[in-house]
């Protein structure tokens, strides 16, 4: 558990200004508060082990939440990282989610889920997915405004898609238990996937997989890493046995964070829940 500061400043609860980010990733939770006043993050916190799928675990989660305060901020955006999503043209009017997602995926989720819509504005398209209905009622019932978001939309906001990547890469960012793989091919959006892992194998497999999908080759086109991922892990050195170019994702991390960033986790561990306030 990685654990920041949160308790020394005095508007902490100034209510209509400060707003609370929560990264789902099935029974991890990566949070972060935002004060729009201070116009800086000054809360992370990367919360495991609540199973969200029982109702022990929902009690829990409401029960940190009271807790620690987090309710009395008016605002909660919520970042899911399931695998059941979909990508339409904003264009694309009247698009049905059974048309989007599989078949066999709605009719799972169709009692307990909602479908949810949102947009991906820096390549004008609608991301389709679903989200637990009762998780979505806990949080509806503490918070004033709740926003439904899925992760892909929050990696595609941020890319910075420069001239001198208009050859291709691929980003790969690390979530507890998945990965979400973007590949950019000739400045425009690819494949953008999500998988869920059980071994560095699965994670080999399907970053290869997304560079032969997208026409992009390992020796040239560079891999862009994010999330929980270390240049000194295991996983960083088996890449570099097939992939040549290895980057992180930079974030300017310094001029944001009201409290010292710890030295041993790099501005890339947070790319993705740091992105949600910006």
């Amino acid at each position: 558990m990685i654990t920041f500061d949160i308790t020394s400043k005095e508007d902490k609860y100034q209510n209509k200004n400060n707003k609370l980010s929560l990264l789902i990733s099935g029974d991890n939770f990566l949070f972060i508060v935002y004060s729009s006043i201070l116009k800086k993050v000054y809360s992370l916190r990367d919360l495991s082990g609540i199973d969200i799928n029982s109702t022990s675990g929902i009690y829990e989660l409401k029960s940190f939440i009271k807790t620690n305060g987090y309710n009395e901020l008016n605002q909660l955006n919520i970042y899911t990282t399931t695998p059941e999503f979909g990508l339409t043209p904003m264009d694309f009017k009247d698009i049905n989610a059974n048309e989007v997602l599989d078949p066999i995926t709605i009719k799972h989720y169709l009692d307990e889920y909602k479908v949810i819509q949102n947009p991906v504005s820096s390549f004008q398209l609608n991301c389709h997915f679903v989200f637990p209905e009762k998780l979505f009622d806990l949080f509806s019932n503490l918070f004033e405004n709740v926003n439904l978001n899925h992760q892909i939309t929050l990696l595609l906001n941020s890319l910075n898609i420069s001239q001198d990547t208009t050859s291709g890469f691929v980003i790969c960012n690390f979530s507890p238990g998945n990965i979400q793989l973007i590949s950019i091919k000739n400045n425009q959006l690819a494949i953008a996937k999500t998988y869920n892992l059980k071994s560095k194998d699965d994670m080999l497999y399907y970053i290869l997989k997304m560079y032969h999908s997208s026409g992009l080759l390992p020796n040239i086109n560079p891999l862009i890493l994010s999330g929980r991922i270390e240049k000194e892990s295991v996983i960083y050195s088996e890449l570099q046995n097939y992939i040549k170019h290895i980057n992180f994702a930079e974030i300017d991390i310094e001029n944001n964070f009201s409290t010292d960033f710890i030295d041993s986790f790099q501005s890339h561990y947070f790319y993705d829940i740091y992105h949600s306030n910006q």
